[in-house]
């Protein structure tokens, strides 16, 4: 089943179980900045963390997207600087500089699940917390660490 499905010039990324989208990237083409220039960004929704938009090298993004390696995926969203954005206003800022990863995605088995497919456990409270993960084959990770940012 492939992970990365190219829809109509953007891209998403399915469970590798049963196919269920996880995560999209969408092109924004010719967003005007204070300084009057115009540059793409890219929108990235995650499962879980949220959405964040990036103007810092969408090129390099769109390819490892075209060329469906979800591990250079992930490396290259945790390589740029993302701001976490309203998914309805992608111009309105709440965090700058984040630093997400893909939150579906197994580095062991190399395969995106959706929240039915990766198990996610919760700990902490409203104002920070933890989120683990276990894919379906038993491997854990840290899926996001917010404990700090109160």
């Amino acid at each position: 089943m492939a992970q990365i499905v190219e829809v109509n010039g953007d891209f998403e990324l399915h469970c590798s179980v049963c196919g269920k989208k996880t995560a999209s990237f969408k092109t924004i083409k010719g967003v005007k900045y204070r300084d009057n220039e115009e540059r793409d960004i890219i929108l990235y929704e995650s499962m879980l963390s949220g959405t964040f938009r990036t103007d810092d090298d969408p090129d390099h993004l769109k390819q490892m997207l075209i060329e469906k390696q979800v591990d250079r995926v992930n490396k290259a969203v945790k390589e740029l600087r993302w701001n976490e954005v309203d998914p309805k206003k992608p111009s309105y800022t709440y965090a700058v500089g984040e630093k997400p990863d893909l939150d579906s995605y197994c580095y062991k088995c190399n395969q995106v699940y959706c929240k039915e497919h990766f198990n996610v456990e919760y700990h902490g409270s409203d104002y920070g917390g933890i989120a683990d993960g276990t894919c379906p084959n038993g491997h854990h990770r840290t899926l996001f660490d917010d404990t700090m940012s109160c």
